[in-house]
């Protein structure tokens, strides 16, 4: 299985925030933030893996600052670590002020994916291309999925 490198599979993709989309105080709800977190990671796993996947685990979301109702909200998920079925896919977001162009990061998560065939057993997943750009996010998700393990072993 040939290597990868994962800003080759990187997606990205746009939304703009509806008033269904969001809670009373006219900021999009977290809820529907994270199910379009997981869609742009699970796109982004499916491209890098060229297989179906099934989200294993979130990490961690942050809600650094609100969105509100009518910004354009780009979401970007890249694969920052690989394991031998499952990838890591860290996914920003960031709104766009479509009047004066100025960009901001408002959240960030991390997401677990596993391959899977139609039966959902686990596939294999290529491995990763690493350089000075991507070894040391590389790096922090061995150290993340460390942290997994051993809160999962924890219960």
């Amino acid at each position: 299985m040939d290597k990868k490198h994962p800003k080759e599979y990187m997606v990205q993709m746009s939304q703009i925030v509806m008033p269904a989309d969001t809670n009373h105080f006219g900021n999009l709800s977290g809820g529907k933030l994270m199910h379009w977190i997981d869609i742009c990671g699970a796109q982004t796993a499916m491209l890098y893996s060229a297989e179906n996947v099934v989200t294993a685990s979130i990490d961690r979301v942050t809600f650094d600052k609100p969105i509100k109702s009518g910004q354009i909200t780009t979401l970007t998920g890249i694969v920052t670590w690989v394991g031998k079925t499952s990838m890591e896919v860290k996914i920003d977001v960031s709104v766009k002020d479509y009047r004066t162009g100025k960009i901001e990061t408002t959240n960030s998560a991390y997401i677990v994916f596993v391959a899977v065939d139609e039966n959902l057993s686990p596939l294999a997943v290529p491995s990763m291309i690493l350089d000075g750009e991507n070894e040391k996010e590389f790096n922090e998700g061995v150290k993340r999925r460390e942290q997994r393990i051993k809160l999962r072993n924890a219960k």
